[in-house]
């Protein structure tokens, strides 16, 4: 197995690690990653506008509309009409919005802290500077001409 798959395959293993069971998720349901990435999204920039989350999520408009429809209905977000544009609307989290994800931010950081218990202080400073760097260069912007598609779809051709 070469360093590429190697790195898929040990990103995916802490991707599918186990989180404790949430009893706070209970209400909401089952949540989609879709759903979940749009929590977390809003949670980090609030206020922030349907078009907004299209590109952040890299959705299509009417997708982001049943999923923040989903999410409205919730509880978990909440819509606030923009003064500037009649057509649109903030999207902000709910308390309980808040909540759920700073329940989930918890459980990621105590899955996190378990996994590198098993590394010294030293090893875990140079895991989290290498990432960083490898992070930096990939959000790094290119000089040639960018891609518009996220990279997990497939071009069909046509």
């Amino acid at each position: 197995m070469d360093r590429i798959e190697r790195l898929i395959d040990l990103f995916g293993r802490v991707q599918e690690m186990p989180l404790q069971p949430d009893l706070a998720l209970a209400p909401f349901g089952d949540l989609t990653v879709s759903q979940i990435k749009a929590l977390f999204h809003l949670w980090r920039c609030p206020g922030k506008l349907h078009k907004d989350l299209v590109t952040a999520l890299g959705l299509t408009p009417a997708s982001i509309s049943i999923l923040v429809r989903g999410l409205v209905q919730a509880g978990l977000v909440e819509r606030s009409p923009d003064p500037d544009d009649a057509r649109a609307h903030h999207l902000a989290l709910t308390p309980a919005g808040c909540k759920l994800v700073e329940n989930m931010r918890d459980q990621r950081r105590q899955r996190i802290a378990a996994l590198l218990a098993a590394l010294t202080p030293q090893e875990q400073d140079t895991l989290i500077s290498l990432l960083e760097r490898a992070l930096a260069t990939a959000d790094a912007p290119s000089h040639s001409q960018p891609d518009t598609q996220p990279a997990w779809r497939i071009s069909t051709g046509g």
